[in-house]
Formats: structure tokens, C-alpha cells, sequence
């Protein structure tokens, strides 16, 4: 018998489980005789689980078992990031932490990259920095930009906030990880 390979994507493997829970459902449901009761997700797994154990593993051989299994162990790890997924957790945390996480980097570099342009517009304002040509044209630039007489000062306010962002999100990741 010559093994055939079948290649699904994602949402072609999430249609065939749905049509294989709705299958087993809609027989599940003529011999009970409360039509209108809906499975839970635990459940549903358990008959999508019992399904390819009755059905599609007897057919494979243990080389292709251990190969299906070392599939599915390195989707899983790769999908959640190297980390299990416990009874308790569910998939809107593992997004608000993404969410926060994203949050948080962007604050930080965003921080440290508004108080770097701050220092050099510093620089091309300080006495003695602006003999040169490039911070002469960095304070024309900013001078341009409508600072004026403000420039000095402006710059340092860009650099303490930029600190200060930058601090905000390496606080907000210590809260929200504790690392």
C-alpha cells in the first residue's frame, strides 16, 4: 500500500476538525434525546482525540507515530514561545502579556532614542561642540525647527524625558514579570 502524504494548511486542518467535531456531534445527538445541549471544549477535544486514535494512528506505523509526535511537540513549543500552557491559562492573557510586553519595549527604546537626539542636539548647541560642521548644522536644524533662543533647554527636556519613558517602561515590565 503506498503511503500518500496530505498537506493541509492551517485553516484547512481547523475546517476538517470543526466538520469532524460537528459530525460526531450530529450523531452524538441522535441517540440522545436532549437535542438542544452543546459539548464543552474539553469534550470536543476528547472526541477529536479518541477519533485519531480509533481512526488515523492504527494505520501508522511507530516510525511515522514518533515523527507525528516530534511535529506536534515542536509546533506547540514554537507557538507558545517555549512554554506549556497550564488548565488555568487562556490564550486572551498569553495576548494582553504579548500586548505588554511590545508595550513595554517600545517605551524603552523609544526613551533611550528620544534622549540620544536630545544629547546630540545638546552637543550642537554646547559652546566649543558647534566649531564643527555637523553640529553647527544639527543647531541650525533645530534652530529652523522653531526653537530659537530655546534650543539649550529644549534638548535637555527632551533628554530627561526620554529618560523618564524609558525608566516608565522598564518599571512597567518589572511589575507586570517581576524580572
Amino acid at each position: 500500500m503506498a503511503i500518500r502524504k496530505v498537506r493541509l494548511t492551517e485553516a484547512e486542518l481547523t475546517r476538517l476538525i470543526k466538520n469532524i467535531v460537528t459530525e460526531t456531534q450530529s450523531e452524538m445527538d441522535m441517540g440522545m434525546e436532549n437535542e438542544g445541549e452543546e459539548i464543552s471544549k474539553k469534550e470536543a477535544v476528547d472526541l477529536i482525540a479518541d477519533f485519531f486514535k480509533q481512526e488515523v494512528l492504527p494505520e501508522l506505523s511507530s516510525a511515522q507515530k514518533h515523527k507525528l509526535k516530534m511535529k506536534v511537540d515542536g509546533v506547540s513549543s514554537r507557538s507558545l514561545g517555549g512554554r506549556h500552557l497550564e488548565e488555568g491559562d487562556d490564550e486572551d492573557s498569553n495576548i494582553s502579556n504579548r500586548r505588554g510586553n511590545f508595550r513595554d519595549q517600545l517605551m524603552m527604546k523609544g526613551g533611550g532614542a528620544m534622549a540620544a537626539s536630545g544629547l546630540i542636539g545638546l552637543i550642537g548647541s554646547g559652546m566649543g561642540w558647534s566649531d564643527f560642521e555637523t553640529t553647527t548644522k544639527i543647531h541650525e536644524f533645530i534652530e529652523m525647527a522653531g526653537a530659537g533662543n530655546y534650543t539649550g533647554p529644549i534638548t535637555v527636556a527632551m533628554i530627561a524625558a526620554g529618560l523618564a519613558l524609558s525608566f516608565k517602561g522598564k518599571v512597567n515590565k518589572f511589575n507586570r514579570t517581576g524580572k
